[in-house]
């Protein structure tokens, strides 16, 4: 299924201009190998498809054919470009030892529940959670704590999943309000590094360039109900133009649209790197240590990112 929607894997050289372009027809005809519970014709949750999705491309991967391979999993370029490593921390109130715990995930899922733009819910997924029962590893006593979630190390590419979805004891309601989201994404906030230094009054803050992300893809779910309806996406092309791709048609779009559809589900966004605060035009893609990679292994990662429908 990776040679099919992907050609340059193949041995055959191609021409560094020519695009990739992965075909939804080569997804559908190979669905069955991305997991036997996915069947043409059944809708499937998004992001359990995108999850599956990324962990059958790492089985394809020529370095897990062997069973000899001593590459662990962190190293491959799947988890390289969409992995974003958290940290989880907190003190105990009684003997003051801090924990910390790293965690791992390719994709955000927020709440949105009586949330109406992306800023809030993201202050609000990462905004310090009181647990009521935690047993300190330290003291062993059973005491109550603030934890929280920061960004501790960055992605190449960052997916925002909102949870469109609020669940009472006899059924589960879509949440159908609109969400606002902005083109250009500020992660400072949300960083480890900036927790700690606005924490210690004497440490400076300083937001260079490298927390800024830039939206280039969006699905959207139309319907009454998340496991019925219809998903179609925006998708940004290499000379900053929007089209919507819904199945087998394609047409441009304002940014306006994109930036105020109502349904939106799923957000992608590239880091970029900024030489003016105010001119959103001067935001370009950042040189990535992984594009040597790719490209070793004939793999357009821009092409393949800014051409592709998701």
């Amino acid at each position: 299924m990776m040679f099919s929607m992907h050609p340059s894997l193949t041995n055959t050289p191609i021409e560094s201009h020519c695009l990739i372009t992965p075909s939804a027809d080569s997804i559908r005809a190979h669905v069955h190998l991305i997991s036997p519970v996915f069947n043409i014709g059944e809708q499937e949750d998004v992001s359990e498809f995108i999850i599956t999705l990324f962990d059958h491309f790492i089985c394809c991967l020529p370095s897990h054919l062997s069973i000899s391979s001593t590459l662990s999993l962190e190293s491959t370029i799947i988890d390289q470009i969409f992995n974003i490593k958290l940290l989880s921390s907190g003190q105990c109130p009684s003997c003051l030892y801090s924990f910390k715990k790293k965690e791992t995930t390719n994709m955000l899922i927020i709440e949105i529940n009586n949330l109406n733009n992306l800023t809030d819910a993201l202050a609000h997924f990462f905004d310090r959670e009181e647990v009521s029962s935690f047993t300190c590893s330290d003291c062993c006593k059973c005491v109550k704590l603030d934890k929280r979630i920061t960004i501790n190390e960055l992605s190449p590419i960052l997916i925002i999943n909102f949870k469109r979805c609020r669940v009472s004891l006899d059924s589960t309601e879509k949440l159908s309000h609109q969400v606002n989201y902005n083109e250009l994404l500020d992660v400072f906030p949300y960083m480890t590094s900036y927790s700690v230094a606005s924490s210690d009054k004497t440490e400076n803050i300083d937001s260079s360039n490298n927390f800024f992300y830039k939206l280039y893809a969006i699905i959207n779910h139309i319907g009454d109900d998340l496991n019925s309806g219809h998903y179609y996406c925006y998708v940004r092309s290499v000379d900053n133009l929007w089209f919507l791709v819904d199945d087998v048609h394609c047409r441009t779009v304002s940014s306006a649209e994109v930036l105020n559809h109502p349904q939106a589900l799923m957000l992608f966004y590239g880091k970029v790197f900024y030489t003016s605060k105010t001119i959103d035009t001067s935001f370009q893609q950042i040189p990535h240590p992984l594009t040597s990679v790719i490209t070793e292994s004939n793999i357009n990662l821009d092409s393949s990112i800014s051409s592709s429908s998701v």
